[in-house]
């Protein structure tokens, strides 16, 4: 069945401050979760768009800190506990009930509580929460290749872009290997061309790193200006690679189509040699 979407005619290059997730879902539009995916290859891409990931326990932890963060008043009117048995009636009662709400255990909601509390009295982290909108969506055209694209930004701080991240662990030996593999510069940057794209504009990048695990403390790191252009090169390059895939209709899973030679990796050709013995620092075999 194909998924339903809403054209770039119905919603045009703008800026829109009241647009509801699942709508902005279905707005048809390149956005960072799947163009990244061409990092992999356009088949992989490809896939992604038709196959878009199925919602995980994770990623509604991670919307729920994020209403607990940004908009705590919202955060009790739209997550409700429940603590019964889900294997019992009691529980599809409790869902017919709180059809309108987010529903989540109890000690998820003490960790979201928890978390919007700790990040918003730290004290670097709170200026970047104290004014500007929240969940912005920005939607603009790639000049280079005229594709259109979408972004939903955490918060848009007077004193930058904001980006929420939860993490196992947020200090900078082990988050600046999450920030890259993931490609956080990338996203940062595809944030700031929107911006300047549609307000002329440009901010910094922070992203508040938040401990999901108490006593959840918070990193705050702004990606510097070489760094995020280095991603706005990826994405860009990802961009034009989408255009040639786009126009020709085809997706290859590699962009060298041809037999490829197997060839040991380096570090192993020593390890082929076998160890040497040495007897009286005389090699015995």
């Amino acid at each position: 069945m194909t998924k339903p979407t809403l054209t770039p005619e119905r919603f045009p290059d703008g800026v829109y401050d009241a647009i509801p997730f699942a709508t902005y879902c279905l707005i048809e539009r390149v956005h960072f979760s799947t163009l990244k995916l061409m990092k992999d290859s356009a088949a992989h891409y490809k896939h992604g768009v038709e196959h878009p990931r199925k919602d995980t326990a994770a990623l509604a932890f991670g919307r729920a800190v994020h209403t607990s963060v940004l908009e705590p008043e919202r955060f009790p009117l739209e997550y409700v506990v429940f603590s019964g048995d889900k294997r019992k009636k009691e529980w599809k009662a409790f869902q017919a009930v709180n059809s309108d709400k987010q529903i989540v255990t109890e000690a998820e909601y003490e960790d979201c509580l928890a978390i919007g509390k700790a990040v918003r009295a730290h004290p670097l982290a709170a200026p970047y929460l104290a004014e500007g909108a929240v969940e912005k969506t920005i939607l603009y055209t790639h000049a280079a290749t005229g594709i259109k694209c979408k972004c939903r930004i955490d918060k848009d701080s007077p004193l930058a872009t904001v980006d929420l991240k939860t993490t196992a662990n947020p200090r900078p030996w082990a988050f600046e290997r999450d920030a890259y593999k993931y490609r956080y510069r990338t996203q940062g940057a595809m944030y700031n061309d929107a911006e300047r794209g549609v307000s002329g504009g440009e901010k910094p990048h922070v992203i508040i790193a938040i401990e999901k695990d108490a006593p959840h403390q918070p990193l705050v790191y702004e990606i510097p200006e070489e760094s995020l252009e280095r991603g706005r090169e990826e994405y860009g390059h990802w961009l034009e690679r989408l255009a040639g895939c786009r126009e020709h209709d085809v997706w290859p899973f590699e962009f060298v189509d041809e037999v490829r030679e197997l060839w040991e990796p380096s570090w192993a050709l020593d390890e082929d040699e076998g160890p040497t013995v040495t007897v009286g620092g005389k090699p015995m075999f």
